[in-house]
């Protein structure tokens, strides 16, 4: 009968999806839909986004395995770019390319010159924090170098 279907319809995320596996690039591949506050991709179907292509990618995880990204862009989808590993290599290879710190970081407010011209400023610390939007305290801490450690000048 002309316009019933044999099957569930499929979503825009599930083309989009068959399209990732059909591409045959090493860049990211973007994701288009809805983005976490964390930067991640929306789930699909209640489950990470990035868990499912890195299921289909590459099977089913390991016991409390994540989805990791070697190419640091929270929001690639690039079948390539993820993997199953442990939350500590994970973790470990965030910590080595500084993924998530400083400018990166989901919240952050700050670039690294402005960390720069905070340390450097002799202005009135209330003054500087109105300014670029922080707490006196968070001032103080990037000040003294309790934040931004990584920040050497």
């Amino acid at each position: 009968m002309p316009g019933t279907h044999s099957g569930p319809r499929r979503t825009k995320v599930d083309r989009f999806l068959d399209e990732v596996f059909g591409r045959d690039t090493d860049d990211c591949i973007i994701w288009p839909f809805s983005i976490e506050r964390s930067g991640y991709p929306g789930n699909n179907k209640g489950r990470r986004t990035i868990r499912v292509v890195c299921e289909r990618a590459h099977g089913p995880p390991f016991l409390k395995a994540d989805a990791a990204h070697s190419c640091d862009v929270k929001a690639c989808v690039n079948p390539r770019h993820l993997r199953w590993a442990t939350r500590r290599e994970n973790e470990a290879e965030k910590a080595r390319t500084g993924a998530g710190r400083g400018e990166r970081g989901k919240d952050a407010k700050l670039t690294v010159a402005d960390v720069l011209a905070i340390r450097a400023t002799t202005e009135n610390y209330a003054v500087v924090s109105d300014r670029y939007g922080i707490s006196t305290r968070h001032f103080y801490a990037i000040r003294n170098r309790r934040k931004w450690k990584h920040v050497a000048a």
